[in-house]
């Protein structure tokens, strides 16, 4: 690989990574009373890697499952 499209390469890894981490400090948005205030049973579902585990302990009648694979819903 040449250097321009190596640099590139390493450039749109880093934009990804910087979005990646913008979107973990950033969201979900909703705040924690909000949470509490969710009455239904709820499935929530998360990739392996997901940092959800703050979130689902604030959400009364909860089911936690976590997926082994990458998916998108």
């Amino acid at each position: 690989m040449g250097t321009l499209s190596g640099s590139l390469l390493k450039s749109e890894n880093a934009k990804m990574n910087m979005e990646l981490l913008g979107l973990m400090d950033n969201e979900p948005n909703i705040k924690i009373e909000e949470l509490h205030s969710i009455k239904m049973p709820t499935l929530v579902i998360a990739g392996q890697k997901d940092m959800i585990k703050e979130f689902i302990i604030h959400i009364n009648n909860s089911f936690f499952r976590k997926t082994n694979g990458t998916i998108n819903i």
